[in-house]
């Protein structure tokens, strides 16, 4: 857990060229207090642009959401934006600082990391829009829960997830949810995957798998038995 307390710093420089001419560099550093968040939080970020180009650029900050699959020893990834917020356009020889600006998180899937058949990750980009050159970025990785870090020091969470039906989400009293029907029983499926239906087929998939792996054991085992 002390690891999503640190705070995510990071600082670049970028110099535009054209041909044989070269404007001033454009400077960029962005911090924000700590890495763990919740849906509904609002990211504090502070950030020091510096425009010595001859261009006019814009602060920018966007949240996104990467999706990676595995099967049969492949991967997919999909990239989705979340979030964004932007800052005032910017002048030659100007600066600009943020202090604290807010972006808010919506509704989510909990971060995935543990996982061997998915992965959910989330990433801060805090950049400068150029126009007519490639932005200057600093990507800050989050990780996105369901308790907030300051509800730890009464009930027990977990950031990081794992591939267990309730225990990924890192909960140490029972989550809201519901509960789906599938050829193995009923699987409960927490409220915060509503709305995220790659990831919630993925989770009934899952647990009825291993619902039905259980089930084999116990059959296995209760044939022993009755032939002993």
């Amino acid at each position: 857990m002390v690891c999503e307390q640190a705070p995510q710093a990071g600082t670049k420089e970028k110099t535009l060229c054209c041909w044989f001419c070269a404007s001033g560099p454009i400077s960029l550093s962005a911090k924000i207090e700590r890495k763990g968040y919740t849906p509904g939080e609002s990211i504090q970020i502070f950030a020091e642009v510096e425009n010595c180009s001859s261009r006019v650029v814009v602060p920018k900050a966007a949240l996104y959401q990467t999706q990676t699959f595995f099967a049969k020893g492949k991967g997919r990834q999909i990239q989705q934006l979340v979030s964004n917020l932007r800052g005032e356009p910017l002048q030659q020889g100007k600066s600009q600082s943020w202090e604290g600006k807010m972006l808010k998180i919506p509704p989510v899937s909990p971060s995935i990391l543990d996982c061997p058949i998915i992965r959910v990750e989330y990433a801060l980009m805090v950049y400068v829009d150029i126009p007519g050159g490639l932005n200057l970025s600093l990507s800050l990785p989050l990780v996105i829960g369901t308790i907030p870090l300051h509800a730890c020091a009464t009930r027990t969470s977990s950031i990081s997830s794992n591939c267990s039906s309730v225990s990924w989400m890192g909960l140490s009293e029972r989550p809201e949810g519901t509960y789906k029907e599938t050829q193995c029983g009923h699987v409960f499926c927490p409220e915060a995957l509503v709305g995220q239906s790659d990831i919630l087929q993925l989770l009934v998939f899952f647990s009825s798998a291993k619902l039905q792996r259980s089930g084999n054991i116990r059959g296995s085992q209760a044939e022993l038995s009755a032939g002993l």
